[in-house]
């Protein structure tokens, strides 16, 4: 975790986000109160600007995600993201900017920055739903998971980014047993002669 902890510092979000936008920033609450929000696999902050602009600024916990796949999984989210946008009509905080592990930027931390979206988790919400609510929930992850199903791809992979930081599928998918398997120093190889068409 040193790789993490050593570069976290104070306010890491606010110098990030001064640095992305080139204006001062201050902390702020998400639409829940809360000035961080800490899930499995990211810490959030939220930041606010003169202009009432707010994002939120996203760091990979290091109990979760290696050091040496931590840029892979950067790379996947972001071209995830951008994917979900320019593909889909499935809705997706904008990606304002991202940076690397030993980027050159304020901490040098791993980062993704998105647009702040208002509103709250739907499992705090979800037993005071009427059941019209519950269907109406159902009715739009329906229609999610059928545009997601739209999209084909002629190999098994990841999405990650190309030099021009467009999306490609190019890389090993990166999920919860693979990244605890690089935590323990356990090797993961694929041999691309393995991918096979669907």
């Amino acid at each position: 975790m040193d790789w993490w902890c050593e570069r976290m510092g104070f306010d890491p979000a606010q110098k990030i986000a001064n640095f992305v936008r080139g204006e001062p920033c201050e902390a702020s609450n998400n639409d829940e109160g809360l000035l961080i929000r800490e899930g499995t696999f990211h810490r959030c902050y939220w930041v606010s600007f003169a202009d009432s602009i707010r994002w939120v600024v996203r760091f990979p916990l290091p109990s979760m995600t290696s050091s040496d796949i931590v840029n892979d999984k950067i790379s996947n989210e972001v071209a995830t993201l951008k994917f979900l946008t320019q593909q889909t009509s499935i809705p997706v905080p904008a990606v304002v900017g991202y940076g690397f592990d030993g980027g050159d930027h304020p901490t040098s931390l791993p980062f993704i920055i998105l647009k702040h979206v208002s509103g709250f988790p739907l499992s705090s919400r979800w037993e005071g739903l009427t059941p019209e609510q519950w269907h109406k929930v159902f009715d739009e992850l329906t229609d999610i998971l059928l545009d997601l199903n739209s999209h084909h791809f002629n190999h098994i992979g990841a999405l990650g980014l190309d030099e021009s930081g467009n999306w490609t599928l190019s890389r090993p998918p990166i999920n919860s047993p693979t990244a605890h398997l690089k935590i323990d120093r356990v090797e993961i190889c694929m041999n691309p002669m393995a991918l096979f068409a669907l």
